[in-house]
C-alpha cells in the first residue's frame, strides 16, 4: 500500500512539473510572435563582471585566468538609449541576464553611473571630488554599442570592469585614496 502511495506522488509531482514547463514554453513562443507582429525583436543581454585586481599579494597565473573568466554581473543597472531618445533602464538576474524589445536601429549602452539619475546624485553628494569636464565626456561614451535589424544576433554580450575602491567608482576622481601595499 505504502509503495503504491509513493509510486502515485511521484507521478503526480511529476505530472505538475511537466506541465510548469509547457506553459512557459507556450508563453515565450507568444511573447516572441507577437513581439514580432509590432515590428519589435527580442534581444536578449548578458552581462559579466571582471573584477579588478587592486593590490595585495600577487595572484597566481591560476588565478589571475579565473579572474578574467569573469563571473555574472548580479543584478546589475545599465542603460540602453537611441540618439535623442530616452534611456530604458534595465536590471540582470541573478544569471546576469536581462530581455527587452526592441525596433530596428543602433543602440547605446551605459552603465548606472553614466545614466541612473539616482547613482550620479549619489555621486556628486558623495566626498568624491572629480573634474567636471572629464566626468561629463566620459559620461557621453557607451560602454558597448549593438545594432538590432533583421539580420544581427538576438543575444548582445556585455562586459563590465568595475573600479578598485580607492580609485572611486567613476575616472575623472581627483581626490583618490592610496592604493594598497
Amino acid at each position: 500500500m505504502n509503495k503504491l502511495l509513493s509510486a502515485l506522488c511521484v507521478i503526480a509531482l511529476l505530472s505538475c512539473k511537466n506541465s510548469e514547463k509547457k506553459a512557459t514554453t507556450e508563453g515565450t513562443k507568444s511573447e516572441v510572435s507577437e513581439a514580432s507582429k509590432k515590428g519589435l525583436k527580442s534581444i536578449s543581454f548578458s552581462v559579466k563582471i571582471i573584477q579588478p585586481y587592486c593590490g595585495g599579494a600577487a595572484p597566481s597565473d591560476e588565478m589571475e585566468n579565473e579572474r578574467m573568466k569573469g563571473e555574472p554581473a548580479k543584478e546589475f543597472v545599465f542603460y540602453i538609449s537611441t540618439d535623442g531618445g530616452s534611456p530604458l533602464k534595465l536590471t540582470t538576474n541573478m544569471e546576469g541576464t536581462a530581455n527587452a524589445e526592441f525596433p530596428t536601429g543602433s543602440y547605446c549602452i551605459k552603465e548606472g553611473y553614466k545614466s541612473d539619475p539616482e547613482m550620479i546624485k549619489s555621486l556628486t553628494n558623495s566626498d568624491w571630488e572629480f573634474d567636471e569636464e572629464c566626468y561629463a565626456n566620459w559620461k557621453a561614451q557607451c560602454n558597448q554599442t549593438f545594432v538590432v535589424s533583421d539580420t544581427t544576433s538576438n543575444n548582445v554580450f556585455f562586459e563590465y570592469r568595475p573600479r578598485c575602491g580607492w580609485e572611486g567608482p567613476v575616472p575623472c576622481i581627483t581626490n583618490t585614496g592610496f592604493p594598497p601595499p
